[in-house]
C-alpha cells in the first residue's frame, strides 16, 4: 500500500475530520521559516524520526563516554595491583592480571565497536532526513574511533629493561574482524526493528491536517 492510498483511507474513515487547529492560521513566528512543517508535526505530538535519531545519538554519545572512562579507571586499578604483584615475585599472579586487562579491555573494544557502528547508521539515516543542512552531523568513523581506543588502551607486558618492569605494546585486538562482527550485530538489530517509515509519514501529514484541514 503506497502513501497516497494510505492517506485516502485515513480520509475515508474521517481521522482528517475535527482535528485541533483546524481552519486556524499557521503561526509561522513559533518555528524555523526554512522548515515549518517539521514544527506542525511536532505541534500536533508527533517527533520526526530525525530529532528521536538526534536524541538517541546524543545519548549513545555520552554512554561510550561513560564506558570509555569507566574502562580507564578500571584498567589503573589493574595496572596497579599488576605492578604490586610484579615487585613482590608473584609471576602467576602477574600473568593471570595481563591476561584480565585484555580480556576486559577487549570487551569494552567490541562493545563500543557495535555502539560506534549502529551510530553511523543512525548518522546517516539523520543526516538523509534531517529539515536543512545545517542540521546535518559529522558521521564518525568506527574503525577510527576504535584505533584511537586501541591506542590509548595498548597491551601490557613484564619487561625487566622498562621502569616499573611493565611495558606496553600495540594491541593485538584484530580491529577489522572486531569491526566486522559489529556490523553483524547492528544488521541483526535493524532485521528485527519494525518498520516505521509508512505510520511516520501518515502521522506528520495528520498533524499537517490539523492547520490545513477546512481550508479551501
Amino acid at each position: 500500500m503506497d502513501i497516497e492510498e494510505i492517506i485516502r483511507r485515513a480520509q475515508s474513515e474521517g481521522r482528517f475530520r475535527d482535528l485541533p487547529g483546524q481552519g486556524k492560521p499557521l503561526d509561522l513566528a513559533k518555528r524555523p521559516p526554512e522548515n515549518p512543517v517539521s514544527g506542525i508535526a511536532q505541534e500536533a505530538g508527533f517527533t520526526p524520526e530525525w530529532a528521536q535519531l538526534g536524541k538517541d545519538l546524543e545519548q549513545s554519545r555520552e554512554e561510550a563516554q561513560r564506558l570509555n572512562a569507566q574502562w580507564l579507571r578500571r584498567k589503573e586499578i589493574l595496572l596497579d595491583q599488576t605492578g604490586s604483584c610484579l615487585r613482590l615475585g608473584k609471576d602467576s599472579e602477574t600473568r593471570k592480571l595481563l591476561r584480565q586487562m585484555q580480556g576486559e579491555r577487549d570487551a569494552v573494544a567490541r562493545d563500543l565497536a557495535v555502539r560506534w557502528t549502529r551510530d553511523r547508521r543512525r548518522s546517516e539515516r539523520y543526516n538523509l532526513l534531517v529539515p536543512t543542512a545545517h542540521q546535518q552531523r559529522t558521521v564518525p568513523s568506527p574503525s577510527h574511533l576504535l584505533r584511537l581506543f586501541l591506542e590509548r588502551s595498548p597491551d601490557v607486558t613484564v619487561s625487566p629493561e622498562v621502569p616499573g618492569g611493565l611495558a606496553e605494546l600495540p594491541a593485538r585486538l584484530n580491529v577489522p574482524a572486531t569491526l566486522e562482527e559489529a556490523l553483524r550485530v547492528v544488521e541483526a538489530e535493524e532485521g528485527n526493528a519494525r518498520p516505521r517509515m509508512s505510520s511516520l509519514r501518515v502521522e506528520a501529514l495528520i498533524g499537517f491536517k490539523q492547520r490545513y484541514g477546512g481550508r479551501r
